[in-house]
């Protein structure tokens, strides 16, 4: 035993579990935040598809859901909204969207 040991009064096994207790919180952790990124996108996505099946004057659909948990958003790719009555998938509705510069772009659902 170490000179440090016998005065302290610690052993150095207790230090090992502290340490051992230590790396077991840290893949806990870890592994808690791969399996949350892991099935966020397939929750949203499901959300997603809820809430456009919920509106009655129109039809969506897309094709993939990104949650970005840093910063906070949501990418949704290719994305199209039609008319429920009278709508045509190959001619989806227009929006505009404004980019952080204030420049007008022409996004097609």
């Amino acid at each position: 035993m170490s000179a440090h040991h016998e005065k302290s009064g610690d052993s150095p096994r207790r230090h090992h579990w502290w340490r051992r207790g230590l790396v077991i919180a840290a893949a806990v952790i870890v592994l808690l935040v791969v399996v949350g990124r892991l099935i966020l996108d397939p929750i949203a996505a499901h959300f997603t598809r809820k809430a456009l099946a919920g509106m009655p004057d129109y039809k969506g659909d897309f094709q993939y859901v990104h949650v970005a948990l840093l910063p906070p958003g949501v990418d949704i790719t290719r994305i199209k909204m039609i008319e429920a009555k009278g709508g045509v998938w190959k001619e989806p509705l227009q929006m505009r969207l404004k980019e952080k510069s204030n420049k007008e772009k022409t996004q097609k659902f």
